[in-house]
């Protein structure tokens, strides 16, 4: 059967699709409100690529062999089953969303008795109030030290909370009201939890005027010393307030989203305000897009807030109408626990602001396609400086890690057309070569990475000198890869040593191609650096803990997941060591007495 006559016996339901290769392999998983008419017009198009311009319609159609679907009953039910197909297959052509570096809340467990504010990257929807996005760290740090000033929340966990007999160095330092220890009661706890709510919405007004009353009740007590530390926190909270700028005059929380294709590629612009203030902005480039904007926005939206866990906003400003949004629309509000919105404005303020975040969107992939270009060059330039027989699109990183031999660990950073790769990043504990055998460890990593069936990369850098390149070149010889491999050195930045060559390679200091480099291989350390102190607390903790009488590792093990530090076991008290499962008063009372002898 063709594919224009299986697509005329698709069905005029809901559902998805799933494109595939020659080889079976899945290009594409799409939604449809009606799948027979969303996969007709590809099937359409196939038959007139010249005259089509939608952007890889040529580069996916030509591929596709077959076209499978599963029906749904709604529309909402083909965008979660979209989401799981796609993180199943990993298509090549869909949207994925990729951040890191995800944005800071700040999250208020308002429902606890004594609630406590603390930063989350992501946070879990369970009816905690969430204020953010804010996409500068210092920023959100900078405003919860202020609170903490100001209001005088608690900073502890729960588990710390519940089990301190006395308050910690934070009431000390005017930083904490203590209610661990009843130094404060709930009702006035709860009144400083609403001053900084007011506080955290930029109602800065409502806030002084709530603070000025208090101050003018304090000089009425004569309690003259309350009162200057009110009128003080007055004046802290107006400068703070004055940094904000006002850009709409909207009592709603707004994401503004707009985006900018440019053939292959598109950035797309976030706006992220929150009761008229603006929060942050960001801008995010995908490649190789296939479908068209509608479909692009409506998946990276979905993505953005489910995988990305963003706090939904009360409305989602576009540039137009989505494909599916009403469903989207839905899917949004069940998580968020409340409507949600889309607004597509076509005058004032907020119309203005879709525009320029438009607007932001085209300079970002304007920026994003220089970049490209320059790192093609770059790259380009390694190719002929280190005799290398490809350009390395594909680059693998390799440094060890160790202390006088202990713990000894290799770490791989993968880059790819000059970005990291983070899925392709990976850690090796070193099994069989001498911690101190720098050679030895990168022969045993090489080794072991080549025994296993992932793609391979054009160009291997290790960390070192000649040393350690040939041991990354006899593990190569023996596996039977012929992939260029070069070494560089940490004590040696501009020299790059490679095969067969005595004398090393210098790069000109402040170069592209040698900043590039010094990029990867201080990733490369920077991971494997990072292995070896987690796995050196560990031992650490359990070295500690072997020498206390009535541990077995059941009782080490959820030690450790409490603690996870030594340094934190010798500052808790009884109360809270015994709190910890399995671990009970007695116990508690040994490990206690352990770090503080009498």
């Amino acid at each position: 059967m063709t594919l224009e006559e299986k697509c005329r016996k698709l069905p005029v339901r809901p559902g998805v699709y799933l494109m595939k290769g020659p080889s079976g392999e899945v290009l594409y998983v799409g939604k449809a409100r009606s799948l027979r008419a969303r996969v007709r017009s590809y099937i359409q198009a196939r038959s007139s690529l010249g005259r089509d311009t939608r952007p890889l319609v040529r580069f996916l159609l030509e591929r596709v062999s077959d076209v499978d679907y599963i029906v749904t009953d709604t529309e909402k039910e083909a965008l979660i089953l979209e989401d799981t197909l796609i993180k199943k297959y990993r298509p090549k052509y869909n949207v994925r969303f990729r951040d890191d570096k995800t944005y800071i809340n700040l999250r208020l467990t308002i429902k606890d008795e004594f609630p406590r504010l603390h930063i989350v990257r992501r946070p879990a929807r369970d009816g905690s109030m969430l204020f953010g996005p804010y996409p500068s760290s210092q920023a959100v740090r900078d405003t919860l030290k202020l609170v903490q000033k100001i209001f005088q929340l608690r900073s502890c966990s729960d588990r710390e909370l519940a089990n301190r007999t006395r308050p910690c160095i934070q009431n000390q330092i005017k930083k904490c009201s203590a209610p661990c220890v009843g130094y404060v009661k709930r009702d006035q706890y709860m009144e400083n939890v609403r001053e900084v709510i007011l506080f955290l919405h930029g109602k800065g007004s409502e806030l002084e005027k709530a603070l000025s009353l208090k101050m003018k009740r304090s000089s009425e007590r004569e309690d003259f010393e309350e009162a200057a530390r009110i009128r003080d926190l007055i004046a802290s909270i107006k400068k703070t307030i004055e940094k904000q700028k006002v850009v709409l005059y909207y009592d709603k929380d707004v994401d503004i989203f707009a985006g900018y294709r440019d053939g292959r590629s598109m950035a797309i612009q976030v706006l992220n305000m929150r009761k008229g203030v603006l929060l942050g902005s960001k801008a995010y480039v995908l490649k190789s897009i296939f479908p068209e904007d509608k479909e692009t926005i409506s998946s990276f939206l979905y993505q953005y807030y489910i995988q990305g866990c963003n706090v939904i906003p009360d409305e989602i400003a576009l540039q137009e109408k989505l494909d599916g949004g009403k469903a989207l629309a839905e899917r949004l509000g069940d998580i968020r626990g409340g409507r949600v919105r889309f607004v597509v404005p076509k005058s004032g303020e907020l119309h203005r602001l879709v525009k320029m975040a438009g607007e932001n969107a085209h300079a970002s992939l304007t920026t994003d396609r220089g970049q490209e270009e320059e790192m093609k060059d770059v790259l380009g330039s390694l190719k002929e400086k280190l005799d290398l027989k490809s350009v390395p699109r594909r680059i693998e990183a390799y440094d060890m890690s160790n202390i006088s031999g202990s713990l000894a660990v290799g770490s791989l950073a993968m880059f790819k057309d000059g970005q990291p790769l983070k899925d392709g990043f990976r850690r090796f504990k070193i099994r069989d070569a001498d911690g101190r055998d720098d050679c030895g460890m990168m022969y045993e990593v090489l080794s072991r990475r080549f025994s296993e069936a992932w793609e391979h990369p054009d160009l291997i850098i290790v960390d070192g000198g000649k040393g350690q390149l040939n041991a990354a070149l006899k593990a190569l010889e023996e596996k039977g890869k012929n992939i260029d491999a070069v070494s560089f050195a940490k004590g040696e930045k501009d020299k790059v040593y490679i095969p067969h060559v005595k004398e090393p390679i210098c790069l000109k200091e402040g170069s592209g191609e040698l900043l590039f480099l010094q990029r990867i291989r201080d990733e490369a350390h920077r991971f494997a650096v990072s292995y070896h102190i987690k796995l050196r607390k560990k031992r650490d903790l359990s070295s500690v803990l072997d020498v206390v009488e009535g541990i077995g590792e059941k009782r080490k093990m959820e030690l450790l997941r409490h603690f996870a530090s030594v340094e934190r076991i010798k500052e808790a008290g009884i109360e809270e060591i015994a709190a910890v499962p399995l671990i009970g008063m007695d116990l508690a009372q040994e490990i206690f007495n352990h770090f503080h002898p009498a």
